[in-house]
């Protein structure tokens, strides 16, 4: 039985790296992880504020109009939503929908990514849903401390390709 999440992937093209750059030390992160990204062929993808390293800005009235324009990805999320319960905010969790659904939206614009990399939870948990709406793993970084709930994190863990631990490398190509 498939996922009713899952449409069907484009061909696939190197990892996407999701960034949020309004939160603390993410742009030092990128800083940090560009020269291993642009190894591995990597789109950086920034939110929040622009960076000249991103290869693409998430833009929140373009991820408004994409939310609205898919209604099997939102409706699935939002069930999605139900089913985790309090193990993440409402808010936090519907900007993250959101932001999956431009990644999801984009990937099926041309080539997929071969994996979606979150560089904090935040950025984790849209790669995640992303993943899930077009049939892409995810690579998680779980190394801020954003308050989650052991229940979403032991998911985030079982069904992530890999978790950044400490190399980012070793991490995408796990």
């Amino acid at each position: 039985m498939s996922d009713p999440l899952i449409t069907s992937p484009p061909p696939q093209s190197p990892v996407w790296a999701l960034y949020d750059l309004s939160l603390p030390e993410r742009a030092e992160r990128l800083a940090k992880d560009e020269g291993e990204l642009r190894a591995q062929s990597g789109v950086i993808m920034v939110a929040g504020r622009h960076a000249a390293q991103a290869d693409a800005f998430l833009d929140g009235a373009e991820m408004e109009q994409l939310w609205l324009k898919h209604d099997r990805w939102r409706a699935s999320l939002e069930a999605l939503r139900t089913e985790l319960a309090s193990s993440v905010d409402g808010e936090v969790f519907l900007r993250a929908a959101r932001r999956a659904v431009w990644l999801a939206a984009r990937a099926q614009e041309g080539a997929a990514p071969r994996l979606i990399f979150g560089a904090g939870m935040a950025e984790s948990l849209a790669a995640w849903l992303a993943g899930k709406l077009i049939g892409v793993p995810c690579a998680v970084s779980l190394q801020d401390d954003t308050r989650w709930t052991s229940k979403l994190v032991s998911q985030l863990r079982a069904e992530a390709r890999a978790v950044r631990e400490s190399s980012l490398t070793q991490c995408l190509n796990a």
